[in-house]
């Protein structure tokens, strides 16, 4: 019982293992049958089942794997290379295609894919290094066969839609031993002597067998070192080769790639014309605004009374024209006064004034000196009293003796005297 439980699935969950185990284990499968019941739908996937005498399986041939590989009809033989997936809403498992392939073409298909799967890995694909077309080409290159019907589609298109194009045909085998290496020629020889603007490579449609020169590598270097923009148009909207991944511009045929490679005459100048009526109208809108604006103008305040507008602005200049005055002459006044004064401070400092000063003040000092010489106070009437026989003035009765000698000097000579009595 408890055994049962344990082993007890849910229909999710083994659903899941068996889309694990499946997936796991079945990555990469190749499975040979015939087609049936092939139904494409709006949004590019495609449906159908491959079946063999006894069994079937479900295929899906998802828009992204169908533009790049064979697109079956029922009642085809083919080789499917894909993987295994199981679709857990019905709980069936079914093929998701990735390649697919005519049988009897096996090798040439295991070579192409080799080679795509080489050539990715070194960025010949890269959507980076793909140059744009120039959008008027003056002269266009065409690689493909002289005698064809390609050149003659290419040439009536581009007849019709830019009459005064340039073409220069490099004609080249497009199938069969060596066909490739006229190709890689013809491009290169185009790059080597700068002859065209833009090429076009390519053929009408055919078998693989006959579209394999443009899967050939040497092909696909001419095109991946060229310098010139390169439409490549190989076979019909359905065929692919690698000078398609390779080229800057895949068209699904060589008509389209012609209408690629130049805008149509027509187009243009209708659409010049649309633009220059499209200017025209603008230019008279514009006009008819500035004239608007011009009279509105004519008629604003500014030109019917200007000094109503403008008597503030002149009575600003005029008062900031007498501030400036007054600021000058005040200017002046203070420069004149700082002047005076530092001609009177250089006048003070000059060598002749201080000679002056210097006289007058020693006349001032003789004039003292003099006024305190003994000689002009005897003249006036005093005497100078010495002891006999000593230079010693006498100034104080406490110097005198009685009976002492003395001499008194005046102005005009000097005497001899005794002191006969002292009195305090």
């Amino acid at each position: 019982m408890n055994t049962s439980i344990k082993n007890l699935h849910t229909v999710s969950s083994l659903t899941f293992e068996i889309k694990n185990l499946f997936e796991t284990n079945f990555k990469y499968i190749k499975v040979k049958g015939e087609v049936s019941n092939l139904k494409k739908q709006h949004s590019g996937h495609i449906y159908f089942t491959l079946k063999d005498k006894s069994s079937s399986i479900s295929v899906a041939l998802f828009a992204g794997y169908a533009n790049k590989t064979l697109i079956p009809k029922d009642g085809d033989e083919i080789i499917i290379e894909g993987e295994i997936s199981v679709y857990a809403p019905r709980g069936s498992y079914q093929i998701i295609a990735k390649n697919i392939s005519k049988t009897g073409t096996g090798d040439l298909l295991m070579k192409l894919h080799l080679l795509k799967e080489e050539l990715n890995k070194k960025g010949y694909f890269d959507k980076e290094i793909k140059k744009p077309l120039p959008k008027f080409p003056k002269k266009i290159g065409v690689v493909t066969s002289g005698t064809g019907s390609v050149i003659k589609d290419i040439i009536n298109v581009l007849s019709r839609r830019y009459p005064n194009f340039q073409l220069i045909l490099y004609p080249v085998s497009v199938q069969g031993a060596g066909a490739e290496l006229e190709i890689a020629k013809a491009i290169n020889d185009f790059n080597k002597h700068h002859l065209v603007d833009v090429m076009i490579v390519g053929r009408g449609g055919g078998s693989l067998e006959d579209l394999f020169c443009f899967n050939e590598r040497v092909v696909a270097d001419a095109i991946y070192n060229s310098k010139i923009p390169i439409v490549s148009a190989c076979g019909h909207e359905t065929d692919f080769t690698i000078a398609d991944f390779v080229a800057d511009v895949r068209a699904p045929t060589p008509s389209a790639a012609a209408e690629l490679v130049v805008v149509d005459k027509a187009l243009v100048k209708q659409a010049l014309d649309k633009q220059k009526q499209t200017l025209y109208q603008i230019t008279q809108a514009r006009i008819k605004q500035f004239k608007t604006q011009i009279e509105k103008m004519a008629k604003s305040r500014a030109f019917v009374s200007p000094y109503s507008m403008l008597s503030i602005f002149i009575q600003n200049v005029d008062n900031l024209s007498m501030n400036l005055d007054k600021a000058l002459i005040d200017s002046i006044t203070l420069k004149k006064k700082l002047l005076h004064e530092k001609k009177k401070s250089l006048e003070l400092l000059s060598p002749e004034t201080k000679l002056k000063a210097a006289k007058e003040k020693i006349k001032s000092l003789c004039k003292h000196l003099e006024s305190i010489n003994p000689n002009n106070l005897l003249k006036k009437g005093y005497s100078l009293i010495f002891k006999k026989d000593s230079k010693t003035i006498i100034n104080s009765i406490k110097q005198l003796k009685a009976d002492e000698n003395i001499t008194i000097r005046f102005s005009s000579g000097s005497a001899v005297a005794k002191i006969e009595q002292l009195k305090d």
